[in-house]
């Protein structure tokens, strides 16, 4: 099985990877009203407060404002969520039935909850 996510696309065909930014492989943390993910005063990430959104299939989940053809160079990516079933640090969790979130697997800090993230970017594949 797999999960969904649209996301800027970089030069090389992967998605961009950029923390506190919409559409892209990270997390929104510094901007209350819209944040991913909830950090304390020291930077470390609150567990259970949120993490990267995905969609489960099919495409006809994503809300509607996701799919706006005016936003250019983002594409609809795909990732296998076997890779999460035994990664060590990151760990998907199913919040709906067509929602779920990527969400580190024990306290750690932003930066490094960002590195985890950042090094699934080969593992997303265009979803055609």
């Amino acid at each position: 099985m797999h999960v969904l996510r649209i996301m800027r696309v970089s030069k090389d065909g992967l998605p961009t990877v950029k923390e506190d930014t919409r559409d892209c492989l990270g997390v929104r943390y510094k901007k209350p009203r819209v944040n991913d993910i909830s950090i304390d005063v020291n930077g470390m990430v609150i567990r259970g407060s949120g993490g990267l959104s995905v969609t489960l299939p099919p495409k006809t989940n994503f809300k509607e404002h996701l799919l706006e053809p005016s936003i250019p160079a983002r594409e609809c990516f795909r990732i296998d969520l076997a890779y999460f079933e035994e990664h060590q640090h990151l760990f998907f969790r199913q919040d709906s039935s067509t929602h779920g979130l990527i969400e580190p697997s024990h306290d750690m800090h932003i930066d490094e909850y960002h590195e985890h993230l950042a090094a699934t970017r080969n593992l997303w594949e265009v979803d055609k």
